[in-house]
């Protein structure tokens, strides 16, 4: 091989390398975009849940003392609320501790609504 053969091939080689390591490091940060977006939505919900958890008792109350009447809302609407806060609670201090894990263990929100003013 001839010395200016070499020199062209190494020049374009060193090229493509340049071109493929940028690609990837594009990918790389959009990917690290997702997952700083992810964990903070996550440990929001998670600070929301925690917060907002006792507003799930007078919500289930109502609820079912509007389709259910009164005698259900004093009885079956304390305990689903109680139920609910307890849920909320739960799911939001999971949530907070595991923040930084957006994706575990389901991608979105373990509750529905995801944020209880929703």
């Amino acid at each position: 091989m001839s010395e200016r053969n070499l020199g062209a091939r190494t020049f374009v080689f060193i090229i493509v390398v340049l071109i493929l390591v940028g690609s990837f490091s594009q990918m790389a940060q959009a990917s690290f975009m997702s997952y700083v977006d992810g964990s903070f939505r996550k440990l929001g919900r998670g600070v929301h849940n925690s917060i907002f958890a006792v507003g799930e008792l007078p919500y289930r109350i109502r609820e079912i003392y509007d389709s259910d009447g009164i005698l259900a809302a004093g009885t079956s609407g304390w305990y689903v609320g109680l139920g609910r806060v307890v849920a909320r609670e739960v799911v939001g201090l999971f949530e907070t501790l595991t923040f930084f894990l957006p994706r575990w263990p389901k991608e979105g929100a373990i509750l529905e609504p995801e944020f209880f003013f929703s």
